[in-house]
């Protein structure tokens, strides 16, 4: 089997009658396996090809012909089993054996060796920008934010490709969402071996942190080396973000810029302060956060709640009620189904890398790492942070980062160059619901072009910011 296969795009990149399994495992035999997902998977590909379609309206040239000025391509690479369990397949205490390893949608065999990550390429003809003002010229790889998929930015795949100097964007589907596989989510308590037979909390806790994180980090790393990206612009929204954080760190001489979309866990938060606030609040919202942490804590994921509780009606009203409610931008109906079909499948096939929530996020998306102590000590020459006007991740998290590197650097020591953008009218999902000044942010923070009549983000640094009262 070849490393990835491509298919070209838009000529029906899916057809609904396909069995999955024929181009991402090789050729199948009619009678030896029938895939139970088949039709949930052709629920998903089909919307995905929708709004790859629906794409072509966000793109800033005069041109109306985007086959003229674009390649499209769909990937499924593969990537081997061994890289993303490690060692803890190794183990003989670990639960971690093949059967466990196997991935829950697409595997009709414990000998299956490889995952598969998917991924949508849009290229613009003509290839990479030349000049001396040319300052970036690497690829743009976009992690998503949890629940979600690359076709999320969907709105910003041709803007952005068609003004960055490499003129690549790949938007990946991370392992456990999406169109990639599904395996089970496993941590490992032991992942740091410190020599002591019996761990503090504290040491399984980070443990744990570090596993689920691998399970990312080196899907990620083997995907791009199967990709032959040298060196790439690593984006990543909300989960996305801390994931990509923590893919910098440990392969910091892949990465040519952080960017990093609304993201998680960067704020630190004391424990104690925490409570205390909370033991001050009216007592309604402190019965309610109370359920909320008593399911957080047991690993009730959204997407679990709605394979278990939630009918198939209860569960697609819901989420076309969330896309009405939150996502007014997207006001072309079939462009709201499109995306309400592939928001409801993707939670309702098997969860995987959803269950990532809880090992590295407290209660209220607190990370059990906090971000800000990590990004300042990057080995990444330019980070940056795009945050939604009425965002409910806190803009007062990148500042804080800005300003810690900005202290590191006047000492002369080494540190990234953060820049913070807010974008207008927009909340945590900024590329869909102002996708047009997003692409402005994005584009300055990849070093490419952007034209002095596009809408522009604002520009925010911590030593003129005001601090804004938030409800929690």
């Amino acid at each position: 089997m070849q490393n990835h296969l491509r298919r070209r795009l838009p000529p029906a990149i899916h057809n609904r009658n396909d069995m999955v399994l024929s181009y991402l495992f090789g050729e199948q035999k009619s009678d030896a396996f029938v895939n139970p997902f088949s039709t949930q998977l052709s629920v998903l590909r089909n919307a995905e090809r929708e709004l790859v379609e629906y794409a072509e309206r966000f793109v800033t040239s005069a041109s109306s012909n985007v086959n003229d000025l674009f390649d499209v391509e769909v990937l499924d690479t593969s990537i081997p089993k061994s890289a993303v369990y490690g060692s803890m397949s190794e183990k003989s205490s670990s639960r971690c054996t093949k059967k466990e390893q196997n991935c829950q949608v697409y595997s009709s065999s414990v000998d299956d060796d490889h995952y598969v990550m998917h991924a949508i390429k849009v290229k613009r003809r003509g290839g990479s920008t030349k000049g001396a003002h040319v300052k970036n010229t690497a690829p743009v790889v976009i992690q998503h934010g949890y629940c979600n998929a690359g076709i999320f930015f969907y709105r910003n795949l041709f803007g952005l490709s068609e003004k960055l100097h490499s003129g690549e964007v790949y938007a990946l589907d991370m392992l456990g969402w999406g169109l990639s596989s599904r395996p089970k989510f496993l941590v490992d308590e032991n992942f740091e071996e410190t020599g002591n037979d019996k761990l503090t909390r504290k040491q399984r806790e980070m443990n744990e942190v570090r596993s689920a994180e691998h399970f990312f980090t080196e899907s990620l790393e083997q995907w791009r080396k199967a990709q032959g990206i040298e060196k790439m612009t690593l984006a990543g929204h909300s989960m996305g973000g801390y994931l990509s954080v923590a893919y910098a760190e440990k392969y910091p001489h892949r990465v040519e810029r952080l960017i990093l979309v609304s993201p998680a866990g960067v704020p630190h938060v004391d424990e104690k302060e925490e409570k205390e606030k909370w033991s001050k609040i009216p007592l309604t919202y402190r019965i309610m956060f109370g359920t909320f942490r008593g399911l957080w804590r047991a690993g009730i994921t959204p997407g679990s709640f709605m394979r278990t509780v939630m009918s198939e009606y209860r569960g697609k009203n819901f989420v076309n009620s969330y896309v009405d409610k939150r996502l007014p931008a997207i006001d072309v109906e079939d462009e709201k189904v499109a995306l309400a079909d592939y928001m409801y499948v993707n939670n309702i096939l098997p969860g995987s890398g959803e269950y990532v929530l809880n090992y590295v996020l407290r209660p209220g998306a607190n990370a059990r790492d906090a971000l800000v102590h990590r990004i300042p000590h990057l080995k990444v020459s330019k980070v940056s942070f795009l945050y939604g006007k009425s965002d409910w991740m806190d803009i007062e998290g990148g500042l804080e980062v800005q300003q810690k590197s900005e202290n590191i650097l006047k000492e002369g020591k080494e540190a990234p160059e953060i820049d913070v953008y807010r974008v207008g009218q927009a909340g945590h999902l900024l590329m869909l619901e102002n996708w047009f000044e997003f692409n402005t942010g994005f584009l300055k923070s990849a070093g490419g072009d952007v034209a002095d009549n596009y809408p522009q983000p604002e520009r925010i640094h911590h030593s003129t910011y005001e601090h804004e009262r938030r409800l929690f």
